[in-house]
């Protein structure tokens, strides 16, 4: 309020009449009180602008009490960068001009510069000449430092949604039309800043949903959602969203995480995870089933070998061959669990393909072309030749199915190091240096659901067969410590990458050769199995090739008896038992009867039975019992093998 809207409201801008001196009087101590007690600094002055009064709030401003700022020109609050706003002031009241809250700065009387906004106008006597005027000023220094700090505030806030590494935007509820976008959104989903700009957010939702999501806001909480990109590529996105004003309207801030490889490498470790359990499932059928099949062999053996009426000799033939084939079973199961016993060695894998060449010709007929592509600088693996040559072979069976019509079946091999990076993104691969085998088809391809179970066991598309050929695939490139990929998609064809370590020295039994020209002996065998029917059947089988056994379940047990007998031979043990099992058994016994001779016995591979770096014999099962006495006449026959 100026001084001169004061004189007017108080009636006090014309002169009073006498009848209202008394009136004009108090209307004056009013004003007079008002000028006294306000927080802006009022001064008056002349027109020329000399200073005539000076209130407490302007001592307060100003820093210069009443006596040293009467009587001082108006210019003693400018500053020195400002020396013409003065004159131009003073001459707009001259003309009767004012100015209502105009923003500038005031000196203090230390130096320091004041934010005011002013509010000068002219007083005028009764003749309406302009005879001096009132100034009010308003410290805006805190409104305009806050203003400051709002300025920079937002400008952070800015950089910080433009720069933050996670795609961010906002948009219109109502209109669905982005808004804003950072510079992450632009690059992770392909589109510029106009092409969002000029549509809703409709575009980032794939097609086969738009009916569903279409006016739909995204969630206040954090939800994942299926996003897709300019290019089509789809992703997951963890979406966290938070409603907001901007400019009047109802808008939402969302901000978008890409967990696309997150959930691949999920769904990797559930695979990985599930495929273990059924290995181990697997395994421990198959290591049990052993023991059954060879009570089975064992006693068909026994038939044919009493046998007189062919009737019953067919039917023990029959019996034999069933199990034979129940056997085959056993391995594959073994094979897929990685616990099938494999002969490693330093092997040229160009020659597995040239080797396996002639048989696939054979088999995949003249419709199906055969391509070799082989590296010659490849260096050498370590893995079971005749293992190896069943995975090229399950692999190329598998694709002549795929292509019924024919096509071309590519075996391709390589080089090729396997980083930290690819080792991130499969949970079952390690980095290192790799031979690469590609066995590649033209077939009709395979979809998502179906790789993901393509290595599972009885799993088949096709309408026959075991589903144990991938199966087998799998477990023995695994159990040679390698790593198989698959990369397919309908109408596409099928490439099956397989990788295997560049060979290194592998720890391996020692093999002994089953010729031999009479399986019996007068040796004592210690014979130590916790299957009580395969005990009591392999301990009569050798017993009526005149060796003398002594059978035990246990190893407690085996240590007992070996005590009791003076002379032992050999010693004959499964490895997985109760308590004391064949390797410790073995090594007890061993430390006192060093020319002791040890033929290890197991349904699990040998690299899985002892420990590395020692050798010793090995015979897997199922065996018969002429295997078994064969195996230990050998070594009977030769030296003892550490152990």
């Amino acid at each position: 309020m100026t001084l001169r809207s004061v004189r007017e409201r108080l009636g006090l801008a014309r002169g009073p009449s006498a009848g209202e001196a008394l009136e004009d009087t108090q209307a004056s101590r009013e004003l007079a009180s008002i000028v006294e007690h306000s927080d802006d600094a009022i001064i008056g002055k002349q027109i020329d602008g000399t200073i005539t009064s000076w209130n407490p709030a302007a001592e307060r401003l100003y820093g210069y009490s009443a006596e040293e700022a009467s009587g001082a020109p108006i210019s003693l609050l400018f500053p020195a960068d400002r020396p013409d706003e003065s004159e131009r002031i003073l001459t707009l009241l001259e003309h009767g001009g004012s100015l209502d809250h105009f923003e500038t700065q005031r000196e203090h009387k230390d130096g320091t510069l004041i934010d005011v906004e002013l509010t000068v106008s002219p007083i005028v006597d009764d003749a309406g000449d302009v005879v001096s005027a009132s100034e009010i000023a308003h410290d805006i220094s805190e409104r305009l430092e806050a203003g400051e700090l709002l300025h920079r505030s937002e400008e952070s806030y800015r950089l910080l949604f433009n720069r933050n590494p996670a795609p961010m935007w906002i948009f219109d509820i109502e209109t669905m039309r982005f808004l804003a976008v950072n510079d992450a959104a632009v690059e992770h989903y392909g589109y510029s800043r106009d092409e969002f700009l000029a549509q809703t957010t409709l575009c980032l939702v794939p097609p086969t949903l738009r009916t569903l999501e279409h006016g739909r806001p995204e969630p206040t909480e954090a939800a994942v959602d299926r996003h897709v990109r300019k290019d089509g590529t789809l992703i997951d996105v963890l979406i966290s969203s938070n409603a907001l004003e901007l400019e009047g309207r109802a808008a939402q801030f969302v901000l978008s995480q890409d967990v696309t490889a997150q959930h691949l490498l999920e769904a990797q470790l559930r695979q990985s995870q599930k495929m273990e359990a059924i290995g181990n499932l697997a395994g421990g059928i198959a290591h049990d089933f052993n023991n059954i099949l060879m009570i089975i062999r064992t006693c068909a053996s026994f038939l044919l070998e009493r046998a007189d009426d062919p009737e019953t000799r067919r039917d023990a033939e029959h019996i034999d061959k069933a199990a034979e084939r129940a056997a085959e079973l056993t391995h594959q199961l073994l094979a897929f669990s990685r616990e099938q016993a494999l002969e490693l060695e330093r092997i040229d894998l160009n020659a597995v393909v040239e080797e396996s060449y002639a048989l696939l010709q054979r088999l995949l007929g003249e419709q199906i072309e055969i391509v070799r592509d082989l590296d010659p600088t490849l260096q050498p693996v370590c893995a079971d030749r005749g293992q190896l040559s069943q995975v090229i072979l399950n692999l190329a069976v598998n694709a002549r199915d795929a292509m019924p019509g024919g096509g071309c079946l590519t075996l391709r091999t390589a080089t090729q190091v396997l980083g930290e990076e690819y080792a991130a993104e499969h949970l079952d691969a390690t980095p290192g240096v790799y031979a690469l085998l590609q066995v590649i088809d033209t077939g009709k391809g395979m979809d998502a659901k179906t790789q993901a179970r393509a290595f599972e066991p009885f799993f088949t598309t096709k309408q026959t067969g075991t589903g144990f050929g991938l199966a087998t695939v799998h477990g023995i490139v695994e159990q040679s410590g390698g790593h198989v990929w698959i990369a397919s998609a309908p109408e596409a064809g099928t490439t099956f990458n397989i990788h295997l370590p560049v060979a290194r020295d592998p720890v391996r039994f020692a093999r002994l050769d089953l010729d031999g020209s009479s399986l019996e002996g007068t040796e004592t065998i210690l014979y130590v199995e916790d299957d009580d029917h395969l005990r009591e059947l392999i301990a009569g089988a050798l017993s009526r090739l005149h060796y003398t056994v002594v059978a035990a379940a246990s190893g407690a047990e085996a240590l007992r008896l070996a005590d009791e007998h003076e002379t032992l031979d050999i010693l004959v043990s499964d490895i997985a038992m109760p308590g004391l099992d064949g390797r410790e058994l073995a090594k007890v016994i061993g430390a006192t009867r060093p020319e002791l001779r040890v033929l290890f016995t197991s349904g699990y591979p040998d690299d899985r039975v002892v420990a590395p770096g020692r050798t010793g014999a090995y015979i897997q099962k199922p065996y018969l019992p002429d295997e078994l006495a064969k195996r230990i006449r050998d070594l009977l026959d030769t030296e003892r093998v550490a152990v």
